[in-house]
């Protein structure tokens, strides 16, 4: 299922069930793999195990992180049960034209555009079972490597964090600072939406370490 120019990677999540486990109670009482059809359920029935652990929109949600990936173009996810092989449940694609984050290919400041489109497929849906679903999402905005002396003066700081790591070699004890480049970027997303709009703001350092606020 991999490209054949081997630019990718396949991670398999087997899905937990109550029968695995023996009658032993785990730390966490999830079990994925029940949700899972058993063998001749129709069609409809089928469901996304994956839907359950993230909720029903994490394609969404993941297609949002995209502007910020310096390489990924492409997320697809199957799943294999009693009553299907192998099968592609979600894509999510990013447009071959979309300006995604250059950050890796500079040395120094610069500033650059963030604008391009999202493809977003579900083979089904909870809310139609049958049907495909699919949906565009817009995104554009702008980042920047800021050039300002008073970033390296926060950098030259006896507070900016530190790390100590073992040298493969010798052996010997090496201390030093994190590595880091003041890198800044702010895009908007629109996703598919019904009703009343809303706005939703999440601050990120890296990736989204919390929940989105978000205005009616």
């Amino acid at each position: 299922m991999l490209p054949a120019s081997g630019q990718g990677f396949c991670l398999w999540v087997p899905l937990r069930t109550k029968q695995q486990l023996s009658g032993v109670h785990p730390l966490t009482a999830e079990y994925p793999g029940d949700d899972v059809v058993l063998a001749g359920a129709p069609l409809r029935f089928v469901t996304d195990p994956a839907a359950c652990i993230f909720g029903p929109d994490y394609d969404l949600r993941l297609a949002s992180l995209f502007p910020m990936r310096k390489h990924l173009r492409k997320v697809r996810s199957w799943l294999a049960d009693f009553a299907r092989p192998l099968h592609e449940l979600r894509r999510v694609e990013c447009d071959a034209a979309a300006a995604t984050t250059q950050v890796h290919h500079h040395e120094g400041p610069f500033a650059g555009e963030l604008r391009g489109t999202i493809r977003v497929k579900r083979s089904v849906s909870e809310a139609n079972p049958v049907r495909q679903y699919s949906a565009e999402i817009r995104y554009c905005g702008r980042e920047r490597w800021i050039d300002d002396p008073r970033v390296d003066k926060l950098n030259a700081s006896p507070a900016w964090p530190g790390q100590m790591w073992t040298d493969a070699q010798t052996g010997q004890e090496i201390s030093g600072k994190e590595k880091a480049i003041p890198h800044v970027a702010a895009y908007l997303v629109s996703p598919p939406a019904t009703g009343q709009a809303n706005f939703s703001t999440l601050p990120a350092v890296f990736l989204p370490l919390s929940d989105a606020s978000t205005l009616t």
